[in-house]
């Protein structure tokens, strides 16, 4: 592997390898046991290669056996990882430490604009978009055709760790219970030729996971850098609609029992494949497109996953992904100004046209559904 320590200031691929997940409804010993998992897999693959360090707030975690939500205060903890290919810079912790110090020394105004956005995005933006923006049915088609351009990479100067990950969790209100999240990113550029057995190797893992965890909903893909993107077009929470839902633990909890994100690869878990039954038809009956390959797995869940290699699939299997497990995706909305942000680092974020609403130069984007908050409820036993 190769470090982005080593890239000086050059313009790269920014590209992150995501492994992220869900989990609720966990005893304290689930939590505990999805953790150590965790931690075996990252630094059983990357620790000969990499330096890294896991933290608990100010507490080094040297061992698995480091932590415990019995020492937080009221169960609630949040575990953070950040690593570096081991090369010239950066050899060991210290040298880990300093090489970090650095990056955030660095003035990001010194940076070229690959620093916010792809280098390749600007002029795009600025040919094709803001002469539009005065008709409202013309900024719909071309912000669409933006949204669905092929083989984009997101390009830009590498002044960010080679691997980070973080894992939190949340005692859910009443029952005793646990809920978090946890993400794994390892930079695209570290990668080389390996990224599709690295993917692989990712879906391995992750199925033996969502076959030990119960609860547990995982997803992996290709992102321009660290973040949810989709909920950058659609939303961080469910509507202000779902009036049931506003300032409750219900509205945090439906984040971890519906998948909030689309991706490459898919484990569902049974309690949200269940949100997908409509009109007395299940799931596993429905039309698979031939983008796509699903298969039903241990205690009831489904995995779902582009046919193609994670290098390969593009917007076009992930719309296929999406129409697939489109219950099972959280309802939300969102509106977004028309600006040179709209697609910046060339997010693969599936949209559909009638998704996309355009007025007086304002973008509504709406995951249609509602939440059945009986069913959520009862899903995620409170």
């Amino acid at each position: 592997m190769k470090s982005l320590a080593e890239s000086n200031g050059q313009i790269v691929d920014l590209r992150q390898l995501q492994f992220s997940g869900t989990y609720f409804s966990l005893s304290e010993n689930s939590v505990d046991v999805l953790f150590k998992e965790l931690y075996r897999y990252i630094n059983g693959e990357f620790g000969s290669q990499f330096i890294l360090e896991w933290k608990m707030g100010s507490r080094i975690l040297k061992k698995e056996d480091d932590f415990s939500c019995r020492k937080m205060k009221n169960g609630a903890y949040s575990i953070e990882l950040t690593g570096n290919v081991i090369c010239d810079r950066v050899f060991n912790i210290a040298s880990l430490k300093k090489y970090e110090r650095d990056k955030k020394a660095s003035s990001l105004s010194s940076l070229p604009r690959g620093a916010i956005a792809s280098t390749d995005y600007v002029t795009y933006y600025e040919k094709h978009i803001i002469p539009v923006l005065d008709n409202d049915a013309r900024t719909k088609s071309a912000v669409l055709r933006l949204l669905n351009l092929q083989g984009k990479t997101s390009r830009g100067t590498g002044l960010i760790p080679d691997i980070i990950a973080h894992f939190s969790c949340i005692p859910m209100c009443k029952n005793g219970l646990f809920y978090g999240r946890f993400t794994l990113y390892i930079a695209r550029y570290c990668l080389g030729e390996d990224l599709d057995c690295w993917a692989e190797s990712f879906c391995k893992f992750g199925k033996d996971l969502a076959q030990k965890s119960e609860h547990t909903n995982i997803h992996i893909e290709l992102n321009p850098c660290w973040g949810d993107f989709y909920s950058f077009y659609f939303g961080q929470y469910p509507s202000q609609n779902d009036t049931a839902l506003i300032d409750t633990p219900l509205r945090n909890y439906v984040r971890a029992l519906y998948t909030t994100e689309v991706g490459w690869a898919h484990f569902l878990c049974r309690e949200t494949r269940e949100l997908c039954e409509a009109n007395s038809t299940k799931c596993v009956n429905r039309l698979v497109d031939n983008l796509i390959e699903v298969e039903e797995i241990k205690g009831g869940g489904l995995f779902v996953r582009a046919k193609k290699p994670i290098s390969l699939a593009d917007i076009s299997d992930l719309k296929a992904i999406k129409r697939y497990i489109y219950e099972m995706i959280m309802p939300r909305s969102q509106t977004l100004s028309i600006d040179w942000r709209i697609r910046s680092k060339w997010q693969r974020v599936p949209v559909f046209s009638e998704e996309l609403t355009v007025v007086r130069g304002r973008c509504f984007f709406n995951h249609n559904g509602k939440i059945n908050i009986e069913k959520a409820s009862r899903l995620l036993e409170i």
